[in-house]
Formats: C-alpha cells, sequence, structure tokens
C-alpha cells in the first residue's frame, strides 16, 4: 500500500485529472450534443485550470524519475479508465439517435399526391424528406424567418399538431399565412403563456387568429411548470422588439445560414459520412459490448435513449423545418368521429389559473382547439376543460372530433386504450388532419369576415 502512497503517484493523478479536467471544459458542449462555443466564463476557467496543469505538470516531472515504475504506470492506466467511464455521464442525446439528415424519396408521396388531386392541392414540396424528430428548443422555429406583423393564423400546441399538421395546406385552403409554435411535450401553463404572448405580440397582424391545440395532460400543469427548453424561454421572455428584429434577420434563409452555419456544416456531414459508410465501408461501429453491456452501468441515460430509439418501425420525416410526420405502415387506428356534447365537472384549479393566462396572449380572437382522439372519454375531458375554464372568459370552440364527420381516413399512433390515448397523427392522417382544418377555418373565417 505504501508503494502507491507517494507524492510522485499524487502529482500522477492530478495531471491526470486536469487533462481530464481541459478536455471536459474544451468539448463539453460536443459531448452533449451542441454546437461548440466557449463563453466568458468558460475561457477565464481554462485560463486557470492550464496554469494548474503546467505547475502540476512540473511537480509531477520533479518527482519521478525518467523510467517510470510499474506501480505508477498501472496507476495511470487503472485512473485514465475510471475518469474514461465517468465521461460517459456527460454525453446526452437530444434528439433521435438515428437522424441522419441523408435526403431520400417521401415513402408517403405517392400517397400524397391522390389525395392532393382530389382537394386540389400542391405536395411537391413534401417529394424528399430526411429523419429527424426534434427540435426541443423555442429559439428553433420556422416562425423567425417571418417579419414582424406577417401571420394571419398562429397555431400554439403541442405534438398534436406539430407532428402532422401543414401548415401550407391551411394555407392553401385558406389563403391565410399560417404559422405553427408547437412542440412535442409543451405546455399550456401560466408561465409558457408569457413566452406565447411575446411570440404573438411580435408576429401575429392586428386582426389575426390565434389558435390552441394541446392534450388535455398538457393543460393541466401547475402555472408555473416548463417542461422543455427553459433556456430559451428565459432568454426570450427578455427580449424586446430589437431583439426580434435581430434574431428574425439572422434566421433568414441567408447565405450564412445556408452554407457554412453550424447546422449547414450537420446536414453535408451526415451527408457525407454516410455516403462513405454506405459505399467504402468507411464507418466505425461501437463494439457490442460497450453498447450492450457497459454503457448501461456508466451512462444509462444515454443507454435508455439509444435503446428507445433502436426502433426502426416507426420513422419522423421532415421535407422541412415547419413540421413532422410520423410514418410507421404497421400503424392502423383511426382517429374517431365523436359529436357528443356531454361534458362532466373539471375540478381543477392549476386549469382554471392557465385559462385566464391565456386568456392574456395577444389576438382579436382565439379558438381552443380539441385535438383529434381514438377514444370517447378523451373527447370528454377536453370538450369539459373547454366548458369549465375556456368558454366563459371568450374562446371559440374548435372541436375536431366533430368536424371530423364519418371520415375514416385518419390514421394515428394509437393502440385504442384510454390510457395510452394519442393525439399524434400517423402517415396520411396529418395530411387528412391538415385538409380538415384549413376546410374548417376557411368556412369561419368566411363567416367571420365581418
Amino acid at each position: 500500500m505504501k508503494r502507491f502512497l507517494t507524492y510522485q503517484n499524487f502529482y500522477t493523478l492530478l495531471v491526470i485529472g486536469l487533462l481530464y479536467t481541459l478536455f471536459f471544459l474544451l468539448f463539453l458542449d460536443v459531448l452533449q450534443a451542441k454546437p461548440f462555443s466557449l463563453g466568458v466564463t468558460t475561457i477565464g476557467l481554462l485560463g486557470v485550470i492550464v496554469i494548474f496543469t503546467l505547475w502540476g505538470v512540473k511537480k509531477f516531472l520533479d518527482h519521478t524519475s525518467k523510467e517510470l515504475p510499474n506501480a505508477t504506470i498501472l496507476l495511470i492506466l487503472l485512473s485514465s479508465l475510471l475518469l474514461s467511464l465517468l465521461l460517459q455521464q456527460s454525453i446526452t442525446i437530444k434528439e433521435k439517435v438515428d437522424m441522419s439528415q441523408t435526403v431520400f424519396d417521401n415513402p408517403l408521396y405517392s400517397h400524397y399526391s391522390k389525395i392532393a388531386n382530389k382537394y386540389d392541392l400542391d405536395l411537391s414540396f413534401t417529394k424528399k424528406v430526411w429523419e429527424q424528430r426534434g427540435p426541443h428548443d423555442y429559439k428553433i422555429n420556422h416562425i423567425f424567418q417571418q417579419p414582424k406583423n406577417s401571420i394571419d393564423i398562429l397555431f400554439f400546441g403541442d405534438s398534436s399538431i406539430s407532428w402532422g399538421m401543414i401548415p401550407q395546406v391551411i394555407e392553401q385552403l385558406t389563403g391565410k399565412k399560417v404559422a405553427m409554435y408547437a412542440y412535442e411535450s409543451n405546455l399550456l401553463t401560466q408561465n409558457t403563456s408569457l413566452l406565447f404572448d411575446k411570440i404573438s405580440q411580435y408576429y401575429l397582424k392586428k386582426d389575426g387568429l390565434v389558435i390552441f391545440s394541446f392534450d388535455v395532460k398538457n393543460m393541466q400543469r401547475t402555472p408555473k411548470s416548463i417542461k422543455i427548453s427553459e433556456a430559451s424561454y428565459y432568454e426570450i421572455l427578455g427580449w424586446e422588439e430589437k431583439d426580434f428584429d435581430r434574431y428574425t434577420d439572422q434566421n433568414r434563409e441567408s447565405f450564412y445560414h445556408k452554407y457554412i452555419s453550424f447546422d449547414a456544416f450537420s446536414l453535408h456531414y451526415r451527408h457525407y459520412s454516410e455516403y462513405l459508410k454506405s459505399n467504402y465501408y468507411l464507418g466505425l461501429k461501437s463494439p457490442s459490448i460497450y453498447r450492450y453491456y457497459i454503457e448501461k452501468v456508466v451512462n444509462p441515460k444515454l443507454s435508455k435513449a439509444k435503446a428507445l430509439n433502436d426502433n426502426y418501425d416507426t420513422k419522423f420525416l421532415r421535407w422541412d423545418m415547419r413540421t413532422v410526420t410520423e410514418f410507421n405502415p404497421k400503424f392502423m387506428y383511426k382517429a374517431l368521429y365523436d359529436n357528443n356534447r356531454t361534458t362532466i365537472s373539471i375540478e381543477d384549479n392549476n386549469t382554471a389559473i392557465n385559462a385566464h393566462a391565456v386568456q392574456k396572449i395577444y389576438g382579436k380572437r382565439k379558438l381552443y382547439m380539441v385535438p383529434l382522439y381514438n377514444n370517447r372519454e378523451s373527447y370528454i375531458i377536453s370538450r369539459s376543460i373547454y366548458a369549465s375554464s375556456y368558454q366563459n372568459l371568450g374562446f371559440e370552440l374548435f372541436d375536431l372530433g366533430m368536424a371530423l364527420g364519418d371520415n375514416t381516413n385518419y390514421t394515428m399512433q394509437a393502440d385504442g386504450t384510454v390510457e395510452n390515448a394519442k393525439t399524434h397523427m400517423a402517415n396520411t392522417g396529418g395530411l387528412m388532419k391538415s385538409i380538415l382544418i384549413g376546410q374548417w377555418l376557411a368556412e369561419y373565417l368566411s363567416r367571420t369576415k365581418n
């Protein structure tokens, strides 16, 4: 034991730890799958660590002979192995693992074309797609490419519309400019209403229409809840008009955005990586012993995320950054038509507080949308929330379940049970839902234009 408790070994461990700290500081963004960026605080800390490392290296050399003892070599190997495993804890996944943006033919396009002909739509923009599920960042949205006060119809929502709804279809059917500020697992609460109000005030026209589409579970959270993208939430909340102007300008399709930005680099990097791997076998693969055994222990969150994404039956398809479509030929469940106006008492103070906050969001007219469901119980709850918390605040009802009629072409991601009820459209279901929304809105706008 005394052979290990020496100054030489102490400085050995110190230097190894400092080198790993330097690596961690330099590549923390990379480990967390974010664009590489060094802040002022990080640069200052790096300077301190570099100075401390140089001092540690000097002490290590002063206490070490030209030939390292076996004990020191063993200590270096073991400590490096341990620190490498600990470093795995920093690696996270923010998006679907299999998210190669290699562009390919849309497997749904032939079905889309038949529907497009029936409804006189132009869906040529959906011919080519790539796989991408996210983003989960309030600062990443197509709306930031739009001019101030340019939006006629603004949707706020969760995956009930962010997965499947196609704004271009609604634009073609209504003749209005449509934007969708919706994300997977998004909430409608007192806190998120502050953000939505900021967005609406800048982008919505004075006579614009605001539509809220959320699953019931995302409207009944505590008023202070913010489930996604907290950093971006607080940043945008502090923006003034000039900040919106600047951010809108920089997010338009500039030369930088198309060819030089990190997103452009990622797109080309993935494309050529996939090409080299497929055609010249120049791909590296993690050893299965690590992937399936060690990683479960050293980084269980990452291992679980990868396991969830190993199911390649369902693919998330994008043709632009305005919408994403779930594709899985095995999805057979259909949205259910339901015109039952029965409601139940919703004794939920959270929902009432959230509703009063939503009422303050900028917009001349506001619609409460009941999403499509595959079961009657979910419809009852959604309509009951409207009746108890939103109707008396002046919100108009936009009930997709009643507007559906006896059409059976609305495919969903669902297993038919209330416990696992989904509002997600799949395959051609999202297109059909967009047509339903567009037709209803066209009639509504015509009826209320005065």
